[in-house]
């Protein structure tokens, strides 16, 4: 089995997918390239569940469409679940999704402009090897976890979001070392 480089997409399940579009475009600066229902005998096949109807919105950084993943937002408009996350970021189960962005300091001053809470202060980060990097996390509106990440010395930064590649650690020949 082979996995393709840069090619991973995110879906989160939103409880009201008007109300995200939103924060994702205008609060994080996303493009929305696709809104639409999705084919309701593929997602039944799919999802096991007898005539779902769900909405999808997908959102690529602007300058980056076609080159990236996707975050895709995905409403159930029928036989919806559970309507609201519950859990805390420490849950089993819970996400975060990791965006980078070139300024922290900026994103921050326009999302706290913008009226989007921040979850904690910013925090900057050491790694053990010299390698800096600033976070914080950020809610959507359904409490999804967006940690926002600036690499204050990118080009020491590596591909795998701060770890390194090892090939030691638990019997693995591919164990990523934690960074921090």
């Amino acid at each position: 089995m082979t996995l393709l480089p840069n090619a991973a997409d995110v879906i989160l399940v939103v409880s009201d997918i008007d109300r995200s579009i939103p924060f994702y475009r205008d609060g994080l600066g996303l493009l929305l390239i696709n809104d639409r229902i999705l084919p309701v005998e593929v997602m039944e096949g799919l999802t096991q569940v007898k005539e779902p109807e769900i909405r999808v919105a997908v959102f690529v950084h602007p300058e980056a469409a076609g080159a990236c993943g996707t975050i895709q937002l995905i409403e159930w408009q029928t036989n919806q679940g559970k309507t609201k996350f519950d859990g805390k970021i420490n849950d089993t189960g819970s996400i975060a999704v990791c965006l980078h962005t070139s300024d922290l300091d900026q994103m921050v001053v326009e999302l706290e402009q913008k009226g989007i809470d921040l979850y904690g202060p910013v925090v900057d980060w050491t790694f053990p090897d010299g390698r800096r990097m600033k976070e914080i996390y950020i809610r959507d509106p359904d409490g999804i976890t967006i940690a926002l990440i600036e690499f204050l010395n990118p080009e020491e930064a590596g591909s795998h979001g701060g770890f390194q590649v090892t090939t030691e650690g638990h019997g693995s020949d591919n164990v990523l070392e934690e960074g921090i």
